[in-house]
């Protein structure tokens, strides 16, 4: 059963981590990375695609940007772009079921973040967000999860940018 979809949300910058050791490993496209270990995400299942990816890094891409990278600390060949919805889609609202939460030890009237992945097309070099498959995270507790919306309200490529902005 669908929980209510009008659970509270904040922004991805705010999470702020606790103090630990450092982390040290390289990304092929961001280079050496170092992040404290605590601020590490952890995915249960890891996300589409990539389910050996458990522990990643989430990264503001430049100060001032909507951009995120998130990047696994064990696979250096793989960096994903990741936006907060409300930035690009305010109207976004996926409906999560218990099934989805239940990883991250949420309840529907607890907190989290939402992500979306971005891809940007070989074909005509604009970016597109994955709507259907959101990334879900309790950053308070360093947890998340990649929650498929079933049916086809949402699309796997919706334009980051309408042709109007540009």
């Amino acid at each position: 059963m669908p929980l209510d979809s009008t659970v509270r949300t904040h922004n991805m910058a705010e999470a702020e981590p606790k103090m630990s050791d450092t982390l040290c490993f390289t990304n092929q496209r961001l280079g050496e990375i170092e992040v404290e270990s605590d601020a590490v995400l952890n995915f249960p299942a890891g996300i589409l695609g990539f389910s050996e990816c458990r522990r990643f890094a989430l990264l503001p891409h430049r100060p001032g940007t909507p951009f995120f990278w998130l990047v696994p600390v064990d696979r250096e060949d793989v960096a994903f772009v990741v936006v907060n919805p409300e930035n690009f889609f305010p109207d976004y609202c996926p409906s999560l079921t218990k099934d989805q939460l239940a990883p991250l030890a949420l309840t529907p009237d607890q907190d989290h973040s939402l992500g979306m992945l971005v891809v940007v097309s070989f074909r005509d070099g604009q970016p597109t967000a994955n709507l259907r498959a959101p990334l879900i995270m309790d950053l308070a507790n360093r947890r998340a999860v990649q929650a498929v919306q079933i049916g086809r309200e949402f699309d796997t490529q919706t334009p980051l940018f309408s042709a109007s902005s540009k």
